[in-house]
């Protein structure tokens, strides 16, 4: 009987979980909105999850959301920076 992978991986340590920036978090986030890109892709191509993904896209568009519900402010990541630039005490 002869398999067809030569390649067999052990895993012999437990293994923490990584934590992601925001930064990182928003990098693969864009990079998944890009045309032609999948979740898939990105998520194989960074080494996390397609489901972490899909959870991290899933969240930013219910926190937005709940802003809505709520009548508050929604601003663009764009406006956000601009706030931050210039009120850096903040």
């Amino acid at each position: 009987m002869s398999l067809s992978s030569d390649r067999i991986e052990i895993v012999s340590s437990s293994q923490r979980r990584h934590r992601h920036s925001v930064e990182e978090t928003w990098r693969f986030l864009q990079e998944c909105a890009q045309p032609g890109m999948t979740v898939s892709y990105v998520a194989r191509r960074h080494g996390i999850s397609p489901s972490l993904l899909v959870q991290w896209r899933r969240r930013m568009n219910e926190g937005g959301k709940a802003a809505v519900r709520v009548d508050d402010d929604v601003l663009s990541s764009g406006k956000v920076r601009d706030l931050d630039k210039a009120d850096p005490g903040a």
